[in-house]
């Protein structure tokens, strides 16, 4: 199938750290930590032998940085409780990705920003992704067990509805989705999903007084904070105008974690069926792969990144447990 992207005049230029960032993905957290224990079994045993000895020079060294990235639910969910996450820890050194909800909002804003100054060239620094928060293992890990674990209840309850809304979302694009349809046309499709259909469904709701789903509730929240924010001119209906417009506008489809997550999510639906691992994946790739000079993760999803693009668009060298052998070359050169 040929891969034919959008040809976007507006350019994202991320500014990279000067001491290269990796992401490792939660199988590689896994597998170091079988390492440690000497319990593993994958056929890569030698190599992540070595990934994780020069991970920890690295990192000890200062010339790479392993951040965090909100990932012991995921390997809880894969593992089982276990200490898995302790060697992501002393790997960070207390360096830790923002949440992605944290920075797919900054993303927009600043892509909004450009917008109404009419900007068609966007830096966004390597700074806005991830953040200090502590210098030892044992406090980052209080901390972020905190940050889990006392949200309560019921906002964990709102988060698990969240995942399972977007994977039957997804499903249903699969779905809907024309057999004839070109790679350009659907991505087109996934880009303007929420200037065309959720704009017309909140402006019908509004005219017969029907509530908002959440999906569309968080879509008039975002359009009130910007408006807010950017002290958009006229009264709400031209606020609103103005924010559609931005959402049906190149603008919109630089926005880094926008055009990752659509590209992706189109790759997905014109080439194989959506599995429920592809959620994380696809949020992990879209919020925290610009920021990173390194980018690991399972091998089919760093096929499907190559194929459309990803590495290139964003400058970032992408790994997995099959090419793992060239990462360590690389890794050691540092």
């Amino acid at each position: 199938m040929k891969i034919e992207n959008i040809d976007n005049p507006i350019k994202v230029n991320f500014q990279k750290s000067n001491i290269p960032i990796i992401f490792l993905d939660s199988n590689m957290i896994i597998e170091l930590n079988k390492v440690i224990n000497n319990t593993s079994t994958i056929k890569y045993k030698a190599e992540v032998e070595k990934t994780l000895s020069i991970l920890l020079e690295l990192s000890e060294q200062n010339k790479l940085l392993i951040p965090y990235a909100d990932q012991e639910e995921e390997i809880d969910y894969r593992q089982g409780k276990s200490n898995n996450i302790d060697i992501l820890f002393k790997l960070s050194n207390g360096n830790y990705f923002k949440n992605y909800l944290r920075i797919q909002e900054e993303q927009i804003e600043t892509l909004f920003k450009a917008f109404l100054n009419n900007n068609d060239k966007i830096k966004i620094d390597y700074n806005l992704g991830f953040e200090k928060i502590t210098n030892t293992a044992k406090d980052a890990n209080v901390f972020i067990k905190g940050k889990l674990y006392l949200l309560g209840k019921n906002i964990i309850q709102q988060i698990q509805d969240t995942k399972n809304f977007l994977v039957a979302d997804l499903a249903d694009y699969q779905k809907e989705l024309l057999p004839t349809e070109s790679y350009k046309e659907h991505l087109f499709k996934e880009l303007t999903y929420e200037g065309h259909k959720l704009s017309n469904q909140i402006l019908h709701k509004s005219q017969s007084q029907q509530p908002l789903n959440d999906l569309e509730r968080e879509h008039w929240e975002r359009f009130i904070d910007l408006s807010q924010k950017f002290k958009l001119q006229g009264d709400l209906s031209c606020q609103y105008i103005t924010y559609c417009k931005f959402l049906l506008g190149y603008y919109w489809f630089a926005v880094p974690f926008v055009d990752i997550e659509r590209n992706i999510r189109t790759y997905i639906s014109l080439n194989q069926k959506f599995k429920r691992g592809d959620y994380q994946d696809t949020i992990n790739a879209s919020c925290y792969l610009p920021y990173c000079n390194y980018y690991f993760t399972d091998n089919a999803m760093r096929k499907m990144l190559i194929n459309i693009g990803i590495d290139k668009k964003y400058n970032v060298k992408l790994y997995s447990f099959e090419n793992i052998h060239e990462m360590n070359l690389e890794l050691s050169k540092l």
